[in-house]
């Protein structure tokens, strides 16, 4: 993201914006096995998000560490009935998602595990 402040009274013109970062990327396949197969209705998934570092101040005066997570995902679907298991931050990664100063930086969500049952009708 080719982002910059264009106009600031702060002196900040110039720099890029706080929480902004230059590069973001991701990846995600999912996979559901058809009618046939012994594995007919489970589905899995997976995927990977990466976020560049970025400064948490429009002065650009500190930058935080870039950060790469993965995510996955089961599921099995009958009838009109689908249950799912959902998976992010796997490797229970610790890294700085936001910032309000220099000394208050916060931290993103360690690993996160949520169990969905849906009905379709």
């Amino acid at each position: 993201m080719d982002a910059e402040i264009t106009s600031d009274n702060g002196g900040s013109q110039g720099n890029r914006p706080a929480l902004v970062p230059e590069h973001m990327a991701n990846l995600w396949g999912q996979y559901r096995f058809q009618e046939g197969s012994r594995l007919a209705g489970f589905g899995l998934g997976g995927g990977v998000r990466y976020m560049g570092n970025f400064y948490g101040d429009n002065a650009n005066a500190y930058r935080t560490p870039s950060v790469t997570l993965f995510d996955a995902s089961v599921s099995y679907e009958w009838d009109r009935y689908k249950v799912s298991v959902n998976g992010s931050n796997l490797a229970d990664k610790e890294y700085v998602s936001s910032c309000t100063g220099a000394n208050y930086c916060y931290y993103g969500p360690g690993r996160t595990v949520i169990a969905n049952l849906a009905y379709r009708w």
